[in-house]
């Protein structure tokens, strides 16, 4: 069986089609904060519609929350929703991975298989996360099948008729992608009927100390522990950090911090997980001002240490951006938006 495919059959269950559960339900996922409010409303206006939606947002940011709550509180939550990964189809198998294929189609194909869209095909939702990673053979595909709404089986002709949601995330701008000649124009319009933009984390920075907070419960309370608390000057330092990883980094770092604090999180308990270890703690040069908050002296801690950090894994990658961002943990890029910005920073200061 095909480990790409997470599909997810939600029979018999009855759509929850209201706006208060919508609300609730984004907000446990994802924060309380306006950014959070803002993006609910995007979900309600096309939650309950047929609309092809596009999903935009950095990896991590929540994009699958925002799809499966789409599917969730529609009229098609009582079919299947079916999870594709873009990224993980080869080329030679994107037909017979979204259209199945008969018994004895080609070599190997000892029985009847059921594609991706079979599976969904009464009613159901698909939903294509990653789909810029998609070949052109495999967008060449979608593009027909949308148009045609209809598939047959690799090796079969028989014609079945669809009744699907197509739901796409893309942590790309798509829009600028097909207008470059990267993806289908053609196809980007049949799938942008409506298009959700997921905030990165660093950009609702209100939200952190509540999904910390339930990041930690949820792993003190699988570990058989009694629940700990987070120091003000801890939650400082994460409100400060840029979360490349966005909501996923936020969750691995407070599972991580659950395992070596007693009874409070503080900021030691952190600098390993954000990468901050890796250079020595010295703090920037003192700002000529008279008040300075705790919160501008984090942020300047956490610009040097980035940018330390930044030099020393391209040093250690002999320049070679793409290992530099690995050895960071950090996607490339995000490695090449931070050595710019530092470069930048270092401009600046030689030319004052």
């Amino acid at each position: 069986m095909n480990a790409v495919q997470r599909a997810i059959a939600r029979r018999g269950e009855a759509p929850a089609s209201s706006a208060v559960g919508i609300r609730a339900t984004i907000k446990e996922a994802m924060g309380q904060g306006p950014a959070v409010e803002s993006l609910i409303d995007q979900i309600e206006a096309v939650a309950e519609t047929d609309y092809s939606v596009v999903i935009q947002g950095e990896t991590g940011a929540g994009k699958e929350v925002v799809a499966r709550n789409l599917h969730r509180y529609s009229r098609r939550a009582g079919r299947p929703l079916v999870v594709v990964d873009c990224g993980a189809i080869a080329e030679t198998l994107t037909d017979t991975e979204f259209f199945g294929h008969e018994k004895g189609a080609y070599t190997g194909a000892v029985a009847r298989h059921r594609g991706w869209f079979e599976v969904a095909a009464n009613g159901g939702t698909i939903f294509l996360d990653e789909i810029g990673n998609l070949s052109m053979t495999g967008q060449k595909a979608l593009l027909r099948t949308l148009e045609e709404r209809t598939i047959h089986r690799v090796g079969g002709t028989e014609l079945i008729d669809l009744d699907v949601r197509i739901i796409a995330a893309t942590n790309d701008d798509l829009k600028h992608r097909a207008k470059a000649g990267g993806f289908r124009e053609n196809l980007y319009f049949r799938l942008a009927e409506y298009v959700i933009a997921v905030p990165p984390l660093r950009a609702r920075p209100e939200d952190v100390a509540f999904l910390a907070t339930r990041f930690l419960t949820q792993a003190r309370a699988s570990l058989g522990r009694p629940p700990a608390e987070i120091a003000p000057a801890a939650l400082d330092l994460m409100r400060a950090y840029r979360w490349p990883g966005n909501v996923r980094e936020l969750r691995n770092v407070m599972r991580r911090a659950a395992l070596s604090a007693l009874e409070v999180i503080k900021p030691e308990h952190l600098t390993d997980s954000l990468g901050l270890c890796a250079v020595a703690p010295v703090l920037p040069p003192p700002i000529s001002t008279s008040v300075i908050t705790l919160r501008h002296k984090v942020q300047d801690h956490i610009r040097a240490l980035e940018g330390d950090a930044v030099v020393k894994a391209l040093e250690q990658a002999r320049g070679n951006k793409a290992e530099a961002a690995r050895l960071l943990g950090i996607d490339y890029k995000t490695y090449r938006t931070k050595l710019k910005t530092l470069r930048e920073r270092v401009e600046t200061t030689v030319d004052e």
